[in-house]
């Protein structure tokens, strides 16, 4: 006789501390697909049946100017006093004209509804870094010699990596069925379209002096999430005595999630800190505003609230948990950034070099979580 599988249900609320972005996979092109209203600070969708027979009148004069990078909703339109209702479907406000993107990253939705979704398998990825990262140091701290060697053939951090960490049973080749994360299964969050908006990821840069500067050529503008959500979390019972973290409930679960993503904020915290005492801002008010909104995060939580970091834009060190630069020497460190950092010329530089901040100067991608 079979044992009846018993699971752990929660239901947990998700707010947002600055924007996230989960992409679609879709780009729309500015001009064709949708249109700025600058000075209503609006972004609308354009919907072709709308637009094509009541206002184009020469296709080519109209696509000459979406290549030539032209504002075609100033252009063309509102001089006509065309509102973008008329040619537009959806409108969403913009946070920032700092720098206009010509292409627009969508978030991911709902088919359906077309309601913006936070999509599971983002909130399970962002969980399962926090769980993996102190157990891959343990693991490979003695192995990292052995690591260097064959990060050729493993540089992707594939599942070979993470295997002996992840494995239910001893096995020679990785199976998603031996896998502890099997037994953890996220739903999506729904929310709604008043959630959206679109924002601009600016890429803070190093430059040749080791100075931050905003690189404007890496300007994205992506729909944005703000606000909150609630999803579930159901957790097959046998988790609790094979997983190899040391978990045992579900408050230890969130506790260790938190504490993995507190202390890579801490990290980040005295990186700039000590960036902005040796004046290597260009713009000192990029560095203050970086600061101040760690330094909230940090004091502000309440004691039932977990802090986590997922989205695009989250960086190299909160996607991968940082784990292989906390164990290494610089030595050590040295080699592995030659598999890492693509351009030679920046082997000197600080790894990862990069940073993407919003129109805000927001480090995109922070929530906090809370059991309800």
């Amino acid at each position: 006789m079979t044992d009846k599988i018993t699971y752990t249900t929660v239901k947990v609320k998700l707010q947002t501390l600055t924007p996230v972005h989960i992409g679609s996979g879709r780009e729309l092109m500015k001009g064709a697909d949708f249109f700025y209203e600058t000075n209503k600070k609006r972004l609308g969708k354009v919907n072709p049946k709308k637009l094509y027979p009541e206002y184009i009148d020469d296709i080519d004069t109209w696509s000459a100017a979406i290549m030539d990078g032209k504002d075609i909703y100033q252009e063309f339109l509102q001089n006509r006093q065309v509102p973008l209702e008329a040619v537009c479907d959806e409108i969403l406000p913009v946070r920032a004209f700092k720098q206009e993107g010509k292409e627009l990253k969508e978030f991911i939705r709902n088919g359906m509804t077309q309601n913006p979704l936070i999509a599971g398998s983002s909130v399970k990825g962002a969980m399962r870094t926090a769980l993996l990262a102190d157990k891959l140091k343990e693991h490979y701290k003695s192995r990292l010699d052995w690591l260097i060697r064959n990060f050729r053939k493993y540089r992707k951090f594939d599942t070979q990596i993470l295997k002996p960490v992840t494995e239910i049973e001893r096995k020679d080749k990785y199976n998603p069925q031996n896998d502890i994360f099997k037994y953890i299964q996220v739903s999506d969050a729904e929310g709604s379209k008043e959630n959206l908006a679109v924002d601009t990821f600016q890429t803070l840069n190093l430059d040749g002096e080791e100075k931050w500067y905003i690189k404007k050529s890496l300007t994205q503008s992506v729909e944005v999430f703000e606000g909150e959500v609630n999803f579930s979390i159901r957790i097959n019972d046998e988790f609790w005595g094979k997983n190899k973290f040391n978990i045992r409930n579900v408050t230890a679960l969130f506790q260790k999630i938190h504490n993995h993503n507190k202390e890579l904020l801490e990290k980040q915290l005295e990186y700039f800190k000590e960036d902005l005492e040796d004046n290597l801002f260009m713009d000192a008010n990029v560095g203050e505003n970086i600061i101040d909104q760690l330094k909230n995060f940090r004091e502000n939580l309440k004691e039932n609230e977990y802090l986590m970091r997922m989205s695009a834009g989250s960086g190299w060190d909160f996607m991968t948990g940082a784990w292989l630069k906390a164990i290494s020497n610089d030595d050590e460190w040295e080699k592995i950034k030659e598999f890492l950092v693509r351009n030679r010329k920046y082997m000197d530089f600080p790894f990862p070099k990069t940073r993407r901040i919003t129109s805000e100067y927001k480090l995109p991608g922070f929530v906090k979580l809370r059991l309800i």
